[in-house]
């Protein structure tokens, strides 16, 4: 068994995908080798511009040897009564190629089958690599593939050469009409051209010192931060490092080198969110902060070329990126010279969605509703009005023509500049909050209020005009938007009911009739994004199963609730209350009486369900002061106090007994104790 190695040589790659690519192909060709019976060790992925590469350790030369065993027919249906095999039998013969006589039979205790089994010889590695290659190309997650020459192959880009080595013998495969070899290339300027390559186990070494080209895709990116680091002593500072600029870096160079430069100071009178935008997102520049954390005129950039002079690489990013901050100054200045609402009138040329018509009419909206439910976020309304009129104003401006990211951001720096209070700012500033994973939510209750009013009306608003997400398609980001609403509505302590907040919504579209079952399908799409997001975090799934779906519909609520059973569960009681709770519900499904009746203490003639009464009536009232105080943590410790006194009455007595009207108090007595298990969550569906 020796290493097996597999690189597919393209142009460029796009920087972007490169990581996630490459991760995606090592795991691809690992998974297929051990699907088809191939034994395997450790592997390595390789990715850099111009290839993506695995090398497998142990790697045998052929797939393990394997018995296919099957069964046929019973031995009844397989021969008449004469004793002669019936079509059943004959059909199994063939489908197993060979002839009846060489059948055997099975038993087992249900009875008797014909049976057959054969050894099957593994295949040898070299007859099917081509097309685990290429199966493991198909399923690479590639948004767009390209077609090149006269072929139907596609791929992200065009493959130019192809190597595939088992230890040092070459396989012979061929990808897409390129032959194999084995035969890799080095860096464009700095290395060989081509590169003969001995065995697999010298690729990573030999394309490094022969080919100037660092193969892995997590030491080029180690060597940038390990130069970064360095870098920061010599400038008594901190380059700003973006980890999504980073991969992407890291996906554009083979030799990773660091060069530092700087631009005009008078450019720093910008915004700092402007002159990161133009260095991060048209030139891949990193910027640099002082130790204070103020923003410099400095840069550092990553080049794929080691320069006999710095200095001229140095200037020449230093001169291309004067005139990005030249527009953006120019931007900054004619945008700020008009006040910023007189955009206002201009989003009515700008479609929303042809149903539901143009950004101004989305504004509207949203600033009814971000004023009704101003009081239950705390915030002032006049605060809500001027947000909600302004928070969309900077897409008409030059600024956010040319940089679409700072969204929101120009527009909080303009209102500001108008002489808008901060409160009304920052709310504009962070209306898109949160924009991605981790991002926090609006800082104000301004913008917390504005913002869950736009994501709501978003929602509503599709949703009622049939273009709710299916699948992987989500064109509007409505998943996102329904993260926020609950982050927004949990994190801030808003105690709102989502039906409520639809209503409100929904009202606001006057003049579009939407389905009777838009808000039951809004509330499952939520309650489905919740149980995402909170699985994500490491919840258990019981967890949030226990706390009923639409029958808590305020998501704080729902929040305490889910925090409440994730404690509960950790009680030294829980796993038995649980189970009586399982036990409880099980026989009152049984049970005919389904009536909730009051229970008869003078019924209650066992001791067991004497004392179980007793302390139910005896924390009846401390439970029910703590979930008025929605102090349901503390109320669930409480029931678990109940925890004795329940397995000692099911050990003491038969809840199904001769004298009907004992059995009907007991009954009774299980419909109130379940009703205090029941108060907080269903907690017979956790699994512990």
């Amino acid at each position: 068994m020796e290493s097996l190695l597999i690189e597919i040589g393209t142009e460029e790659l796009p920087p972007k995908s490169l990581k996630k690519l490459h991760h995606a192909f090592s795991k691809n060709i690992t998974q297929l080798l051990a699907k088809h019976g191939v034994p395997i060790g450790e592997s390595v992925a390789y990715a850099t511009p111009r290839r993506l590469a695995i090398c497998i350790k142990q790697v045998a030369d052929k797939q393990n040897d394997r018995i296919d065993e099957r069964k046929g027919p019973s031995i009844t249906h397989a021969y008449n009564e004469k004793g002669e095999p019936t079509k059943a039998a004959a059909g199994f013969a063939r489908s197993c190629g060979v002839d009846l006589s060489e059948l055997s039979t099975t038993k087992n205790s249900e009875g008797e089958w014909l049976y057959h089994s054969q050894k099957i010889e593994g295949v040898a590695l070299k007859e099917i690599l081509s097309d685990l290659i290429l199966e493991a190309l198909k399923n690479l997650p590639v948004a767009k593939k390209m077609r090149w020459g006269d072929r139907k192959d596609e791929f992200v880009r065009p493959i130019q050469w192809l190597v595939t080595l088992h230890g040092s013998r070459l396989i012979h495969a061929t990808l897409m009409g390129v032959n194999s070899s084995n035969v890799t290339r080095g860096h464009r300027f700095h290395g060989q051209e081509k590169i003969e390559i001995p065995s697999a186990e010298s690729y990573e070494k030999l394309l490094q010192d022969k080919g100037h080209v660092i193969p892995s895709f997590e030491k080029r990116k180690r060597r940038i931060i390990d130069e970064v680091h360095k870098t920061n002593k010599k400038l008594n500072g901190k380059i700003e490092l973006d980890d999504d600029l980073l991969d992407e870096v890291v996906g554009l160079v083979e030799w990773p080198i660091l060069v530092k430069g700087s631009f005009d100071k008078h450019f720093l009178s910008l915004p700092d969110e402007v002159l990161i935008s133009s260095m991060q997102k048209h030139q891949k520049y990193f910027p640099v902060r002082a130790d204070d954390g103020i923003l410099t005129n400095d840069f550092v950039t990553v080049c794929n070329i080691e320069s006999r002079d710095p200095g001229v690489v140095r200037r020449g990013n230093e001169r291309v990126i004067r005139p990005r901050l030249a527009d953006a100054e120019f931007f900054f200045l004619t945008d700020t010279s008009r006040p910023l609402e007189s955009n206002q009138e201009y989003l009515g040329r700008m479609t929303f969605q042809t149903k539901l018509g143009t950004l101004l009419d989305k504004t509207k909206r949203v600033t009814v509703v971000a004023g009704e439910i101003s009081e239950l976020c705390k915030a002032k309304q006049i605060n809500t009005n001027r947000a909600a009129q302004l928070a969309r104003c900077d897409l008409l401006s030059e600024m956010v023509g040319e940089f679409p990211d700072l969204q929101g951001t120009m527009g909080g720096y303009y209102a500001e500049n108008d002489g808008e209070n901060l409160e009304v700012s920052l709310a504009i500033k962070e209306f898109y909050h949160p924009r991605f994973a981790g991002d926090t939510i609006p800082s104000t209750s301004t913008g917390r209020c504005v913002t869950l009013a736009d994501k709501i009306d978003s929602i509503v608003g599709l949703f009622g005009v049939g273009l709710a997400p299916t699948g992987d398609k989500d064109f509007y980001a409505l998943r996102r938007a329904a993260v926020g609403v609950f982050r927004i509505i949990v994190e801030s302590n808003i105690e709102i009911d989502l039906q409520h907040l639809i209503l409100i919504t929904t009202k606001q579209f006057n003049k579009i009739s939407f389905p009777e079952k838009n808000t039951v399908d809004i509330l499952s799409f939520i309650d489905d994004r919740m149980r995402a997001y909170y699985l994500e975090s490491g919840l258990p799934v019981d967890t949030f199963n226990a706390v009923p779906s639409l029958k808590v519909i305020s998501p704080l609520e729902k929040d305490r609730r889910i925090k409440a059973v994730n404690e509960y569960r950790e009680l030294p009681e829980a796993s038995s209350l649980s189970a009586a709770n399982k036990r409880i519900s099980n026989i009152l499904k049984k049970s005919a009486q389904k009536n909730r009746i009051g229970w008869n203490e003078k019924l209650l003639i066992d001791d067991s369900e004497k004392k179980l009464a007793e302390k139910m009536n005896l924390l009846r009232p401390q439970l029910e002061i703590l979930f008025k105080e929605r102090k349901y943590v503390e109320y669930m410790k409480k029931l678990a106090e109940l925890n004795d006194t329940v397995n000692n009455f099911f050990e003491g007595v038969m809840i199904i007994c001769d004298e009907k009207d004992i059995q009907q108090n007991r009954v009774a007595l299980l419909y109130d104790l379940q009703e205090l298990f029941s108060k907080i969550a269903d907690i017979d569906k956790i699994l512990l």
